[in-house]
């Protein structure tokens, strides 16, 4: 079974929680080349050939350091391990758990209208001491169909305060069908 978080622990914890965000830059950009290489790329063969390309790529670059090494092997190990379709789903789990090392968590937003600077501040302030982090990164997604109010994504907690919601509980209640 495919396990995303488990596979951003083992990249902070090959990195350091210091070298975790430079060497998901570079793992980001190797992702993206190996991507764009012919065929699929899978197995012990295939990640010994691109080593040697890896290798050289950086040596050229003048990008010898930790990050871009460790951003290296780890990327050879997902070949290895055949794990380079899901490597969209290992970046944003790594993206997180750097995120919650460094005390900050992501909020969405869903909301029917634009939100001035103060009700997303106001939204901010009372969604910290449920989120259990220092900061909040908010994205909003504008979403006419909630009709009013709004609703929270918090990791996996949803608060829906919406009035889509609210009418079909209502509906519900009173025995109809949404």
């Amino acid at each position: 079974m495919f396990r995303a978080k488990s596979w951003a622990d083992a990249f902070v914890g090959f990195t350091g929680e210091t070298g975790a965000g430079p060497a998901l830059e570079f793992l980001r950009l190797l992702c993206r080349s190996a991507l764009s290489l012919p065929g699929y790329l899978s197995g012990q063969a295939d990640a010994d050939r691109l080593r040697n390309r890896i290798d050289r790529a950086l040596k050229r670059a003048g990008e010898e350091s930790g990050a871009a090494l460790a951003a290296g092997s780890f990327l050879l190990l997902m070949i290895r391990r055949n794990r380079l379709a899901h490597y969209k789903v290992i970046l944003k789990e790594i993206e997180n758990r750097i995120d919650r090392d460094r005390g900050m968590a992501e909020l969405f937003l869903e909301i029917p209208f634009q939100p001035g600077e103060e009700f997303i501040a106001l939204v901010k302030e009372r969604a910290l001491p449920l989120a259990g982090v220092q900061d909040l990164h908010i994205r909003v997604r504008l979403m006419p169909e909630l009709i009013g109010g709004l609703r929270l994504r918090l990791g996996s907690r949803i608060f829906d305060g919406s009035l889509k919601t609210r009418l079909e509980q209502m509906t519900q209640d009173l025995g109809g069908e949404a």
